[in-house]
């Protein structure tokens, strides 16, 4: 007998066993039309990983492959510093246990057949090292220490890694959605007298969660994400990224991804770097966006990092910085909400398998994936946001673009705001100064590479919105 859609994805999708005891009891904070698209989007992006295009799953075996090449012959001690540049929060990475290395560990991964890594776990792993590749290129200063090389051994990875992406590193996304920085607010929070008084949203973990298969406690993430706070609005009257992403019915956790276009660099830069006709399969965009659904926008949702959203942003941005790189006269403009969200579900769309998850089955994994997204966004509205954060020197560049009001509109917010009136002041100052960024150490020497100089008023803020201080673990 055929199934339905629901049917399909809820058998090929389901959770898994320890996720679903860990959850019993749980009181969702979210409303019903957020966890009614969390539960299904979920699904979905099990599904993705469960059962990957063909050509998507040769293209991360090829990833694999390079891996192996590139590090199969370094030290134990030379793995194992680029496995901290994300084994404290990787989803499904690579952990000690009591019987092996994080590094023996990743090492059996390398060696391993070809065809005998389930595919959610060859997912896993390799957006795990992408991603530590991504944060230790920058020598982050959120992950597990030392940051910078301390040990010959140590060196010669991070010579390794910067050689494969020297070329594939991309503006900070900030450089884009210049509110994202200010769209936080928890430490603003804390202040005796918060200059913020506006509508707060939470981005709040579901749980700590694997996105891989396994079982075994060793595969959770060592910490926990903490909680986010948002402001809704930039000023009175204009929502913030997050603030639209919540009005419109979409999820939010932490923001556009700052790690996406490193973990896309990174596996772009391995696999550019190797020879074959897969070496180039990634020159194509429609082929990087299926990878990426099932690499970075499925396990990121479904490991409740990110959501897909906040990915789709990520990707986006890669893409776009990577085409002006080659010489495409393109801008890279930021992503709405409900834009960023309907190119995140046509990701997951493209990296599902076209085959039958039964041959009782009418509809293909593809086409019930399909059919679902599009009931999934038709519960979704689009509300315009504001990325661009408030100048009080320029506050015209703020109201240039704004969405849906009339010239003489916004001529008269400018000239309210120029007589400082207190109907458009929130209390929130855009701090137009923007300080440099020690944590990413020597950072700006490697982007001259591909980009001018740039004001030193202007800092290299790669993060991921997961503040990189000491106060709290993040990544």
């Amino acid at each position: 007998m055929s199934r339905s859609r629901t049917e399909i994805l809820q058998d090929i999708g389901s959770v898994k066993e320890s996720t679903a005891q860990r959850r019993v009891g749980r009181v969702s904070k979210k409303a019903q039309l957020l966890e009614d698209n969390n539960r299904e989007t979920k699904e979905i992006s099990r599904a993705v990983m469960r059962h990957p295009d063909t050509e998507v799953i040769q293209q991360l075996e090829f990833t694999r492959q390079r891996m192996a090449e590139e590090f199969g012959n370094m030290s134990d001690e030379a793995l194992t510093w680029l496995l901290g540049g994300s084994s404290e929060m990787s989803r499904g990475g690579f952990q000690d246990s009591s019987t092996k290395t994080a590094a023996q560990k990743f090492r059996e991964f390398l060696e391993a057949d070809p065809g005998t890594i389930p595919p959610q776990r060859l997912i896993t792993g390799i957006e795990t090292i992408g991603t530590a590749m991504g944060y230790r290129a920058i020598h982050a200063s959120w992950v597990e220490p030392p940051f910078t090389p301390q040990t010959s051994d140590q060196q010669m990875m991070d010579d390794k890694i910067q050689e494969i992406m020297k070329d594939k590193l991309t503006r900070p996304i900030g450089d884009i959605y210049t509110a994202r920085g200010k769209d936080d607010i928890a430490k603003e929070l804390t202040k005796p007298t918060p200059s913020y008084e506006g509508h707060i949203i939470t981005g709040e973990q579901e749980d700590v969660s694997s996105a891989s298969e396994n079982e075994e406690e060793d595969q959770l993430p060592r910490k926990s994400l903490d909680s986010r706070k948002f402001r809704s609005e930039v000023r009175k009257g204009f929502p913030s990224w997050i603030g639209a992403a919540v009005e419109g019915g979409i999820e939010i956790r932490g923001h556009t991804s700052g790690t996406c276009p490193l973990t896309l660099a990174a596996i772009d830069g391995l696999c550019s770097s190797g020879k074959g006709p897969r070496s180039t399969w990634l020159d194509d965009k429609s082929n990087f966006e299926s990878l990426a659904g099932a690499l970075t926008v499925a396990p990121f949702q479904r490991g409740d990092y990110h959501t897909i959203a906040e990915t789709a942003a990520g990707v986006n941005h890669y893409l776009v910085e990577r085409a002006i790189k080659k010489g495409e006269d393109i801008e890279n403009t930021p992503l709405q909400p409900y834009d960023a969200f309907k190119y995140g579900m046509s990701m997951l769309v493209k990296a599902s398998s076209n085959d039958k998850a039964l041959q009782t089955d009418n509809l293909s994994i593809r086409e019930a994936i399909q059919e679902q997204s599009e009931v999934v966004i038709s519960r979704t509205k689009k509300i315009d946001s504001k990325m661009k954060e408030y100048n009080p020197q320029k506050p015209q560049e703020f109201y240039e673009d704004a969405p849906k009001k009339s010239r003489s509109f916004k001529s008269k917010l400018i000239e309210v705001v120029g007589h400082k009136e207190k109907d458009y002041e929130d209390g929130y100052e855009a701090d137009v100064e923007k300080s440099h960024s020690s944590r990413f150490s020597g950072f700006k020497e490697k982007l001259k590479q591909t980009y001018k100089e740039r004001d030193n008023s202007h800092k290299v803020d790669l993060d991921d919105g997961y503040e990189a201080d000491n106060e709290r673990h993040s990544y």
